[in-house]
């Protein structure tokens, strides 16, 4: 019964905090949004603790998004949902956290494969520039568009986390590349030029 009812309280922050993103129902609406400086402290602080540790295994970890939440069984109690990724084995996990304290709740593993935020997007780009593959390809002039979570290349890793971008023309009317940046292992996991049948890195 405590279980159920744990899953139960679990299930109605989610949704709450997906009412907030969405901006459907008065009680969500009415948190407010956590700033840039929150975020960076509770994620620092949520990474930090014993719990997170035990579950990183010594494995990257990071936090994707911050976004608040309320538990409407125990009234006007506001937590912080954090989505946090462990790269090494690709699992997404949805944390509820206490924003004054720091103290976690709730730990619930995610399905699927959030999407990207945007400092995993950076760094994917700063992979792109430093590559012995791609870095002729992106100089300043270029555009390098997307970002998206995609799934692995024929023969990666199925725990890796791929990213997809397109790398435009300098004029930025074709796209002249495609390159799927692996940030688990933080490599250039595919790479198609414009006209090749195939890709590879």
């Amino acid at each position: 019964m405590a279980a159920n009812t744990t899953g139960r309280r679990f299930a109605m922050l989610l949704l709450t905090a997906s009412l907030y993103l969405v901006g459907i129902g008065s009680p969500a609406a009415q948190l407010r949004p956590f700033s840039p400086d929150e975020q960076r402290a509770l994620a620092a602080k949520v990474l930090a603790t014993a719990r997170m540790s035990e579950l990183s295994k010594g494995q990257r970890m990071r936090v994707l998004s911050v976004v608040p939440a309320q538990d409407k069984d125990r009234g006007d109690v506001i937590a912080a949902r954090l989505t946090v990724l462990n790269y090494g084995t690709g699992q997404a996990t949805a944390v509820l956290v206490d924003p004054a304290s720091g103290n976690i709740l709730e730990v619930e593993p995610l399905k699927g494969r959030p999407q990207a935020s945007a400092e995993e997007r950076e760094e994917a780009r700063s992979i792109l520039r430093a590559a012995p593959s791609t870095a002729a390809l992106v100089k300043p002039d270029r555009r390098i568009e997307g970002g998206f979570v995609v799934d692995p290349p024929v023969g990666r890793p199925t725990t890796g986390r791929y990213l997809e971008f397109h790398i435009l023309s300098p004029d930025g009317t074709r796209i002249d590349a495609e390159a799927v940046v692996d940030l688990a292992g933080r490599t250039v996991a595919s790479l198609k030029r414009e006209g090749e049948k195939g890709g590879g890195s």
